[in-house]
This record gives structure tokens, C-alpha cells and sequence, in this order.
């Protein structure tokens, strides 16, 4: 019975991002730039355990293409709530969160204002790991949470 009653208390979440390209320079010399494409499927965070006294990570990926080689910073906004503490929702609740630059989950991933970082390359392209953390034990009603995010590639 107690096992049913943590079932229904299990939350699920995914952060949806949306991508921005932003070209940095201008003149003759932006037209023979290379011309770069990202995307991200997000961050699923799979069920979370309000219960539970370990927050709930996610892995997500961030994919950069460039039609030659670039250098470029992939920055990503606050989406709702603010770079401390992002926030998904479902209509009905929410749930805080935030997105980092490794595993360590110690730099939190934004467009390098206050203490956030971002990522930067020199390359035709590649994958980056976005890393998500739900905190531990908040009190929330059941169903799909999310928050939608700007991807910027700045090159």
C-alpha cells in the first residue's frame, strides 16, 4: 500500500530548449564565416520522488554544426525563474531546477552573467552535455513538467 501511495506521488519532468543563432562580427569578413546550426532534444529528468532527500538528475545534449571550422559560445537563457533557480511548471505546480556545465553540477550554465558559465569551441561541430538537477523535496502535484529555454551559438 505505501509503495502505491510513492507511485502516485512520483513527478515527471523535461526541459524543452529552443535554439537562437546570433552572428557576431559584421562586414566582408562575416560572409566567408562559417554558418553554424544548433539543436537540443532537452533535458529528461525521467520520474522524481518528492520523498526522496537526493535531487533528481538529468543528462541532456546540445548539438552544434558548422559548415566549416568556427569558433563560437553556446550561452542558455534563464527561461522561467532566473539563473539561481530555474523553474518548470505544469499549469498546476512548479518545480525548481537548474542546468550546468559538468558533471560536478558547480557552474551553472547561462550566458555568463553573475556566476553563470558558458561553453566555448573552436570546431566544425560537436555534442555538449548539458547537465540537470531538480532539487530534493518539493512538494508537488503529479504530471509533466517543463520550461523552455534560448539556445544561443555566438560565432
Amino acid at each position: 500500500m505505501q509503495s502505491d501511495r510513492l507511485m502516485r506521488r512520483m513527478r515527471r519532468g523535461a526541459v524543452l530548449m529552443v535554439a537562437t543563432l546570433i552572428l557576431a562580427g559584421g562586414g566582408a569578413a562575416s560572409a566567408a564565416a562559417a554558418t553554424c546550426t544548433v539543436s537540443s532534444p532537452g533535458v529528461a529528468f525521467g520520474g522524481y520522488d518528492p520523498l526522496s532527500s537526493a535531487p533528481a538528475d538529468g543528462v541532456g545534449n546540445i548539438a552544434v554544426s558548422c559548415d566549416g571550422v568556427a569558433s563560437y559560445t553556446i550561452a542558455l537563457g534563464q527561461g522561467t525563474g532566473n539563473f539561481s533557480s530555474r523553474t518548470m511548471s505544469n499549469g498546476n505546480g512548479t518545480l525548481q531546477y537548474n542546468l550546468y556545465t559538468s558533471p560536478l553540477r558547480s557552474t551553472v550554465w547561462g550566458d555568463g552573467s553573475g556566476n553563470t558559465g558558458m561553453v566555448s569551441d573552436t570546431a566544425i561541430g560537436g555534442n555538449y552535455a548539458v547537465y540537470g538537477r531538480i532539487d530534493e523535496r518539493q512538494n508537488v502535484t503529479a504530471g509533466t513538467y517543463g520550461d523552455t529555454l534560448t539556445i544561443t551559438i555566438t560565432y
